[in-house]
């Protein structure tokens, strides 16, 4: 209701010529400060997520109304406020049907919560959203879905977001779209946890000790940040606009580092220094993250941060629908003893990492890590 009354004050504001106009900005900023206080903010993304995602024909529909609205406005001028009031009241409902058609066409489409786990075999369907830019979350997901498939009899369905819409992952998990992600770094994804309330429960934690920071090598005598400052060099960095980039650029102030260059470029090429110098036998530092591949290709250890510029790291948790887990006691007891250590997140992700088969990749995997999986397995 606020948001639809939100979308009536939009609509509104373009019609009036632009000195009363001005006049509706205080009703939405209440709109707004109601809509936050009420914990609206989910809706607020699958609202946002929906109309971006529109069909072309409804976003030619809009604009083209938009376009003969500026037309009335620039001919009539003020004395046309009234007709164009009632104009919009008018076809409001259009507009505002816009943002909400997709939403309307997935509940169309998706048939209702108790009965998506109902299939001819008895099977339970299992819908794990995660993060397609993240190496980690789809390692996971993969690694989920297989041995769902093998060992628990149960069907899969993966539902891969970009980064961008890491909002709408938790949105799906809290209003039954989706029933397990695999990708809940904490603290760092605490607020997206608090608007799901209730509706979204922790399973387990998969791994502790997620961090940034800088590394070398680990026969490299430097034990901390600060040891660096007696020496020069280059750090080689990922992407400038990256969050451990930025970090690791306030670290070379703030320890005093005024001797080391910052080399940023990408991933592959972090890699490939990393190979040369290995090769060489050479010190290196690097900025890292856990969990990565690199820790499993390369001898590698993190410089310590006693300032705290990088942080004290995440956990990376296991999250799910509320109804899925009073549904699926035994597959909610697997994900809960579901757990890896940051040397297994990494040979995983070492894995995966390449060209092929990303299914081929993760049985090969579950083949060398069989106990692991039977561990998981295990009724306690």
């Amino acid at each position: 209701m606020f948001i639809f009354l939100r979308q009536l004050l939009r609509v509104l504001r373009r019609c009036l010529p632009r000195g009363r106009a001005s006049r509706l900005d205080g009703a939405r900023r209440w709109l707004d400060r109601h809509i936050e206080e009420c914990d609206f903010k989910i809706a607020v993304a699958r609202f946002s997520a929906a109309r971006r995602d529109r069909p072309r024909w409804r976003r030619k529909l809009a604009l083209r109304w938009r376009r003969r609205l500026a037309i009335l406005r620039k001919h009539h001028g003020r004395h046309s406020s009234l007709f164009l009031v009632v104009l919009a009241a008018v076809i409001l409902p259009v507009v505002a049907a816009i943002p909400f058609g997709r939403e309307v066409e997935e509940k169309k489409e998706e048939p209702a919560f108790e009965e998506i786990y109902r299939r001819q075999n008895g099977a339970p369907l299992v819908r794990i959203v995660y993060i397609s830019d993240w190496d980690s979350s789809v390692a996971t997901a993969y690694l989920n879905a297989q041995i769902l498939r093998t060992r628990l009899a149960a069907e899969v369905l993966l539902k891969p977001l970009p980064l961008t819409r890491l909002a709408e992952a938790w949105a799906q998990l809290a209003t039954n779209r989706a029933d397990v992600f695999f990708s809940g770094w904490m603290p760092t994804q605490a607020e997206f946890a608090r608007q799901a309330g209730e509706r979204v429960a922790q399973l387990g934690t998969l791994a502790t000790d997620a961090r940034l920071g800088l590394a070398v090598p680990q026969w490299v005598e430097a034990e901390t940040l600060a040891d660096l400052a007696a020496g020069d060099g280059v750090i080689y960095a990922i992407d400038p606009d990256s969050k451990l980039s930025r970090l690791t650029r306030r670290a070379i102030e703030d320890y005093g580092l005024t001797r080391w260059r910052l080399d940023e470029r990408n991933e592959p090429y972090l890699w490939d220094k990393l190979r040369e110098a290995e090769r060489e036998h050479r010190p290196v530092v690097v900025t890292a993250w856990t969990p990565h591949a690199l820790f499993a290709e390369f001898p590698l250890k993190f410089l310590a941060d006693p300032r705290g510029i990088y942080g004290d790291g995440d956990t990376i948790n296991i999250y799910a629908a509320t109804p899925f887990i009073d549904m699926f006691e035994e597959l909610s007891g697997f994900f809960r003893r579901e757990k890896l250590t940051m040397t297994e997140y990494a040979e995983l992700l070492r894995a995966i990492r390449g060209d092929g088969d990303i299914v081929t990749k993760i049985k090969n995997w579950l083949d060398d890590h069989q106990p692991l999986i039977d561990e998981w397995l295990r009724k306690k």
